[in-house]
């Protein structure tokens, strides 16, 4: 077990193998891949790991290519969960923005 921030209390606990990440926005990167950007809510996320967003009764389960720092115009700093460009298509009917996803150790 590895250890992990649990963001209600400023203690450490044990880890499981899921994380919760925190949407708060969307876009592509040409040539690179398609950008969740936000906040790690609760837990670790690895390059490798699976994300898994709801799409109605299913969920979509996308592998976490990359883990970047996004810095936006006005100096503030989010996460950044690079995946596949082909994501794009499998999200583009939902509204990501506020949404939070769990992400599993594949």
């Amino acid at each position: 077990n590895s250890l992990k921030f649990d963001a209600y209390s400023p203690t450490y606990i044990n880890s499981t193998s899921m994380a919760t990440f925190y949407i708060r926005n969307s876009f592509s990167i040409t040539d690179k891949g398609y950008v969740l950007s936000g906040d790690i809510f609760e837990g670790i996320i690895s390059k490798g790991d699976i994300a898994l967003i709801p799409k109605g009764d299913t969920q979509i389960e996308l592998e976490v290519l990359g883990v970047e720092m996004v810095d936006k115009e006005n100096r503030e700093t989010e996460i950044g969960l690079l995946f596949a460009l082909q994501a794009r298509e499998h999200l583009k009917d939902l509204n990501l923005e506020g949404m939070k996803i769990q992400t599993r150790r594949s």
